[in-house]
């Protein structure tokens, strides 16, 4: 437990850091909704942009239309590079911070200490996301905006499924690094969120679909199935797990420094 709290203790600054910016946007995002549904006309043809984001398939200018694509779109990028940040630095950063020493002196294993790590890490996606939630709820209700709880949880069913499979597999590789690994890790967030757009604008949709869990956060898909993709929840539920445990298994393993 002491370990579990001193890595919540570590990570509370950035927590709030990255939940207050995310937090920001999706508040002015929600605020400006009012406005925004009275310029029907300025978006009725956006072309490739309608392709990326399915805004054929639905009323894009709907509060739930708008607040999926738009604030959904602030917290599923903003939440992943959040997660892909802590992600891949939690392991590694005993290394190159040279603590790991003191730490694997302590009465646990080199395996306790991971699994500790992991949950540690996935707490703080749950808690980040948990604040975009209140911040959500907050601003609908300061612009008397109706509340379609189905709509509203699967969206961010959707962004917190997608938030911890980006930190999972950080982590995974956060197990194999010696040196601060932030590139690798927002770049893989970014790289997995670009396949997402590729193939929403190509003819290969339910391909690319499941090659990025970006996928499960599409709107057009949550408010015309009402349904999240059970698809891409299993193939990433797996590949993540498969992560998780070859990165432990590198951890137990490898030397230190």
């Amino acid at each position: 437990m002491t370990l579990f709290l001193q890595e919540l203790k570590r990570g509370r600054k950035v927590l709030l850091i990255w939940s207050l910016l995310v937090a920001f946007f999706v508040a002015v995002c929600i605020l400006v909704y009012p406005e925004m549904k009275n310029m029907k006309a300025d978006f009725s043809n956006m072309g490739a942009f309608s392709s990326a984001f399915g805004l054929n398939q639905f009323n894009f200018l709907t509060f739930f239309g708008f607040y999926g694509v738009e604030c959904g779109m602030m917290m599923t990028l903003g939440g992943s590079l959040y997660a892909a940040f802590i992600g891949i630095n939690i392991i590694s950063k005993e290394e190159y911070e040279k603590t790991a020493d003191f730490l694997l002196t302590q009465p646990y294993s080199r395996g306790k200490v991971a699994f500790i790590k992991f949950i540690a890490m996935q707490i703080q996606v749950i808690l980040f996301n948990l604040l975009m939630l209140i911040a959500a709820i907050i601003c609908m209700i300061i612009i008397k905006q109706d509340f379609l709880v189905r709509e509203f949880y699967l969206i961010h069913m959707a962004v917190v499924f997608i938030n911890m499979v980006i930190a999972s597999i950080s982590y995974s590789l956060s197990c194999f690094l010696r040196q601060n690994g932030t590139g690798i890790g927002l770049g893989l967030a970014v790289l997995l969120y670009f396949v997402y757009i590729v193939g929403n604008i190509s003819n290969q949709k339910e391909l690319f679909g499941k090659l990025s869990p970006f996928s499960l956060s599409d709107t057009a898909d949550i408010l015309t199935k009402h349904v999240l993709n059970g698809t891409v929840i299993i193939i990433w539920t797996v590949v993540s797990i498969v992560m998780v445990c070859i990165g432990l298994i590198k951890y137990v393993r490898k030397d230190i420094y």
